[in-house]
């Protein structure tokens, strides 16, 4: 990775002086520093802001796999993925699995926010690992976990396999 490197847009060329008072144009000259901010993290243009500057959260992307073998009309929770931001965030929630349903069963996929219902879509038991939908959310500071369930609505569920995957990119 090269390192960031601002310049006054003017260079100063005059001689350098002996008078320490005086800002040299080797001081003048030189590469500023940017403050503040952490790993990970984008600096955006953000004209609310007095420097028209403000720190977002970089792009994050996590994937959590698991599986459910039994038989039950709701799996216990699925795929458990904790999101952080930092500042405000957009996150994008894509589950993705593979039922196998008691023979006539229909089934719903769940996605939970911190242990509540956020999102629910029918899915279907024809042995193709597919993703039924996307949830998107725009997050404010603080931590999350996402997770998923899957309920019969008419049987049980006997396995699945899911993965569940997040996407977090910074907003101002």
């Amino acid at each position: 990775m090269v390192d960031v490197l601002i310049t006054s847009p003017f260079v100063l060329t005059k001689p350098e002086s002996p008078d320490n008072t005086i800002v040299s144009n080797s001081e003048w000259n030189a590469a500023k520093l940017i403050g503040g901010g952490s790993p990970g993290q984008l600096l955006a243009r953000d004209s609310q802001s007095a420097t028209g500057a403000s720190w977002i959260d970089g792009l994050a992307v996590q994937r959590t796999s698991d599986v459910f073998n039994g038989s039950a009309t709701t799996t216990p929770t699925l795929a458990p993925t904790i999101v952080a931001c930092a500042t405000n965030a957009i996150v994008i929630v894509q589950p993705y699995i593979l039922a196998t349903l008691a023979v006539g069963t229909n089934a719903v996929l769940s996605i939970r926010r911190n242990g509540a219902l956020v999102a629910t879509g029918n899915i279907r038991a024809d042995s193709a690992f597919y993703q039924p939908f996307n949830y998107v959310v725009s997050e404010a500071p603080g931590t999350y976990t996402y997770d998923v369930l899957v309920s019969g609505t008419t049987g049980a569920v006997t396995n699945c396999q899911v993965v569940l995957t997040t996407l977090r990119f910074g907003r101002l």
